[in-house]
């Protein structure tokens, strides 16, 4: 009998680096990011209206220095909560949306205080990263289940808020869970 595909679920992205130091851990197919409020939800409203391109940056400096060598790309992002000085857009799905057609084909480097270090983090785990929030949990389920079927395996990581479990993420991979589970995935870890 074959074995059903697997999810894990990491509750805070800083343990991701304690998850690949643990002996035999699998290198999943994918993992999905979510920072519910509001990284991720603010990179799927980007990508809605036609962004090419997220470049997660860990810091507004190296964000800058992308910037620098790449003039074309449009700066976003937040830091504390704060919209940067000099970045082109801050932080909101509804800014993004606002802007609508006129950020078509844009490429941007994108700094936040959690989400998007959390995709950092992930892409050293992965091979594929999706960001996902409720705005597009089912489309990001259908995604990973194409990943990892039939035996593979998945990670949902949350990006907490500042070191600190966030009820929004929590929520939102409990959403993907669910649809992972129409899928055939089983969970793995601690419940």
């Amino acid at each position: 009998m074959a074995c059903a595909p697997r999810v894990e679920v990491v509750a805070l992205y800083e343990s991701l680096s304690r998850r690949r130091a643990a002996e035999g851990a699998p290198r999943p197919e994918a993992a999905a990011v979510v920072d519910q409020i509001r990284a991720t939800s603010t990179a799927v409203a980007a990508f809605a209206v036609g962004v090419r391109e997220i470049r997660p940056a860990e810091t507004p400096d190296e964000a800058r220095a992308w910037k620098a060598r790449d003039p074309d790309l449009l700066l976003a992002g937040e830091l504390e909560a704060v919209r940067i000085p000099g970045f082109d857009l801050g932080n909101s799905p509804v800014e993004f949306l606002a802007r609508g057609e006129a950020l078509e084909g844009a490429r941007l480097a994108m700094t936040t205080t959690n989400g998007m270090r959390a995709l950092r983090a992930a892409e050293a785990l992965s091979p594929t990263v999706y960001a996902f929030s409720l705005l597009n949990v089912s489309a990001t389920a259908e995604a990973l289940a194409r990943a990892a079927l039939p035996q593979g395996a998945v990670v949902v990581v949350c990006a907490g808020t500042e070191g600190d479990l966030s009820q929004d993420d929590l929520f939102a991979a409990g959403a993907l869970l669910d649809r992972l589970a129409g899928w055939g995935f089983a969970l793995e870890g601690d419940p």
